[in-house]
Formats: structure tokens, C-alpha cells, sequence
């Protein structure tokens, strides 16, 4: 997923009100009660996970440009996150297992406008996350516009006006240290489990190529490669592949 979120690719048309009945019915499915809302208390928690679990993400280590970020760079980045994910919260689904150490936030096709109250969210974390980009150097500053052009490109080409209509799963995150036990799995079979049974598809964008075996093991494939550092002279390692990828829903 995409570790620092990009403000240009996470408003597809979505509402408060459906997601909150989107998590209704995942708790009517009942399958696994492992499965729980993050709650406020949780988000510092979730935010220090966030943040190691995504150190050596290929496209970040391409947008620092080889800067190496300050220890007041990551405290800013940090608070910056929680107080979004504070935001998430409350117009998002976002669920966890075991409070916080593995979360998926997604976002669900609206039937009509977003709340007042959701928009000024919306426009509080844009706002944030447009501010921390400021603070950036120009170099990138320039890397984040290219990627953000690619991308965007690749969403109207690949996806278009049907992501309005879509399950958006934002990101998913599991802390290194409870990796390899299967919350990240659950929680992603959860939403996708009720998407079949909404007959949604779903989407996401993968910035690290070695999450791709995952990605597929739950129905989702590569529409399109997203390559950013390919013509960058002061990039000296691979180019990195970032992944559009779409789930069809299943018949239930």
C-alpha cells in the first residue's frame, strides 16, 4: 500500500453514512470476533506500527531523494498520520485485530454526498498532508509530483469513473513484530468477503512488488505498473513498480 497516503488518490466519491453500514454488516457476518473497529485509544499505537512497518518501502526510499528524515521530520510525520487517522476513523471503515497491530482502512461507494462533517475532515487532512509536503526539498517535492501524475494517469486509464463505484482499500498495515500470523489476511478476507456479497469489486495501489503474491492469494491482480525512477539520473537502483490492482467480485 501506499505508506504515506497520497492526498490526490483517496476521495473516489465515497460517504460516512455507507461506510458505517458497510462495518454493520461485516460485524452481522460474525466469522471471526477477532475483528474490531480501531478506536481512538489505539491510533498511537497504530501510527508507531505504521511507521516501521514501512522504513524500507521502495517508493518512499524513492520520494526521500536520500535524505535521511530528522528525528523532528518523523515526530511531525507521525502526528501528522495519527491526527488523519483520528479523521479515518470517523469516515472510513478502519478495523484492526489485536488493537492496532495490523489495521485495513477502506472506503466504500456512496449513494449520494458526503456529510458536512465528513468534508471538513476530508479538508482538514488534505490540508496536513499538503503542508508536510511543503517542508519537503525540491527534489522530493519533484518525485512526488511524478509519481502522483503517473498514478493518476494510470487510475483513468485502467479504472476511471468506476472506482465511484468500488470498494477503496486505502491500506494495510501489520507492525513488523506481528507479521506472519494471518491479521493482515483476515482483515482483508473480511472486506472482501462482504464486497463479494455486495457484488463491489474492489481496488488498491501496492507500492512494494513483493506484497503482489498476497494481493492475488485474495482475488486481486495487477491492471496496471506504475514506474517511477526510470528516468531519474540522480536514482541509482531499480526503477520501482507501483501496482493498480483490481479484485472482481465472486459469486456468493
Amino acid at each position: 500500500m501506499l505508506g504515506f497516503l497520497s492526498t490526490q488518490t483517496l476521495s473516489p466519491g465515497m460517504g460516512c453514512n455507507r461506510n458505517q453500514e458497510f462495518w454493520g454488516a461485516l460485524l452481522e457476518l460474525d466469522d471471526d470476533p477477532s475483528v474490531e473497529l480501531l478506536q481512538d485509544k489505539d491510533v498511537w499505537k497504530f501510527t508507531d506500527g505504521w511507521h516501521r512497518a514501512f522504513l524500507n518501502d521502495p517508493l518512499l526510499e524513492y520520494q526521500r531523494a536520500g535524505d535521511k528524515e530528522t528525528p523532528v521530520q518523523v515526530k511531525v510525520k507521525r502526528r501528522v498520520f495519527a491526527v488523519a487517522v483520528h479523521s479515518w476513523i470517523r469516515t472510513k471503515v478502519v478495523i484492526t485485530v489485536k488493537q492496532g497491530a495490523s489495521v485495513v482502512i477502506c472506503e466504500i461507494p456512496a449513494g449520494g454526498r458526503k456529510s458536512p462533517k465528513a468534508r471538513l475532515l476530508d479538508w482538514l487532512v488534505n490540508t496536513m498532508f499538503k503542508g508536510f509536503g511543503k517542508v519537503q526539498n525540491e527534489e522530493h517535492k519533484k518525485r512526488r509530483r511524478e509519481f502522483d501524475a503517473k498514478l493518476q494517469t494510470a487510475i483513468a486509464r485502467t479504472i476511471g469513473d468506476r472506482a465511484k463505484t468500488m470498494v477503496y482499500v486505502n491500506l494495510v498495515v501489520t507492525t513488523p513484530e506481528s507479521q506472519g500470523h494471518g491479521y493482515a489476511s483476515t482483515l482483508l478476507h473480511k472486506v472482501t468477503r462482504l464486497a463479494d456479497l455486495l457484488g463491489d469489486a474492489c481496488w488498491l495501489v501496492s507500492s512494494n512488488i513483493v506484497n503482489e503474491p498476497f494481493y492475488n492469494s485474495h482475488g486481486f491482480k495487477a491492471v496496471s505498473d506504475v514506474i517511477v525512477g526510470d528516468d531519474n539520473p540522480a536514482w541509482n537502483k531499480d526503477p520501482v513498480d507501483v501496482q493498480v490492482m483490481v479484485r472482481e467480485p465472486r459469486a456468493v
